[in-house]
């Protein structure tokens, strides 16, 4: 005996499948704000499941066919909309630091990502005045032992000998950026 997929209104907004909402509704007379079991909607699910083209549909038909949205329902779903937004956010701000933002945020957000320092990331990148700015920042913010650590592992992953000069300490970032100057 075959399995088959269950076809309910609050599945199909589970599972994000519009075409198979609007079916049912649309076809097969299913109403689009009935509650199930749990006295929960497709809305609802659409806004737990973050399936926001569901939500976007359902919420049409509730203006269209002027229906109110039971409170609760409303409620969760803007926390839930607010809290899906928010991450999506601070993921996409994350992925895009760069070194230089990491820097200034602590180096938390780049280190959470790849498991190295901004410090380590800029000497990687052969970026000489993040690294001098970065090498600045390390020395009075951590520790004596942890500034070495980091140094080390920075200095060992880049293969630049100006970024090995200015994790040695023979660089300011006033020399660097005059050196830079050079260059352009």
């Amino acid at each position: 005996m075959a399995m088959t997929t269950p076809t309910t209104t609050w599945f199909a907004a589970k599972q994000g499948d519009l075409v198979t909402l609007k079916t049912l509704i649309e076809v097969d007379g299913h109403s689009f704000d009935q509650v199930d079991f749990e006295l929960k909607t497709p809305f609802y699910y659409a806004c737990t499941y973050d399936k926001p083209h569901v939500h976007q549909h359902l919420h049409q038909r509730y203006v269209a066919e002027n229906v109110v949205v039971p409170e609760e329902q409303r409620t969760w779903c803007i926390m839930t909309i607010e809290d899906v937004i928010a991450k999506r956010d601070k993921a996409a701000r994350d992925a895009n630091l760069s070194v230089w933002d990491a820097a200034a945020q602590g180096t938390r957000a780049v280190y959470a990502h790849t498991g190295k320092t901004a410090l380590y990331e800029a000497s990687v990148a052969s970026q000489a005045a993040t690294t001098a700015m970065l090498y600045t920042f390390f020395q009075t913010n951590v520790g004596a032992d942890e500034f070495a650590v980091h140094v080390k592992e920075s200095r060992d992953a880049s293969p630049s000998e100006i970024i090995h000069r200015i994790l040695d300490g023979y660089m300011s970032m006033k020399e660097v950026m005059m050196y830079e100057k050079t260059l352009m």
